[in-house]
């Protein structure tokens, strides 16, 4: 579910999922073409991880989604990509 917060200037995003995380809130933010979903993740030994969805529109017809992680010292590492394509 995607909300905007008119008072934070920004998207609110929630997930619902089958395992039950410690925080299941995350932020959004339009950035050119892109709408990017980042959510904080504590890590067992304290530290803490953002994770992150980019959403793409490449054409009128498909969605790009990159799914990427980064570590406290920012380094970037990619997860994976997901196409979706609208069937007529």
């Amino acid at each position: 579910m995607i909300t905007f917060d008119t008072s934070l200037k920004s998207y609110r995003v929630w997930r619902f999922e089958t395992v039950q995380p410690k925080n299941n809130e995350s932020s959004g933010r339009v950035e050119g073409n892109e709408f990017i979903e980042e959510s904080e993740v504590q890590k067992r030994d304290v530290s803490k991880d953002i994770y992150r969805n980019r959403y793409t529109m490449t054409d009128k017809d498909e969605l790009r989604i990159v799914t990427e992680s980064q570590d406290a010292a920012g380094k970037v590492t990619p997860i994976g990509v997901t196409i979706g394509k609208r069937v007529k």
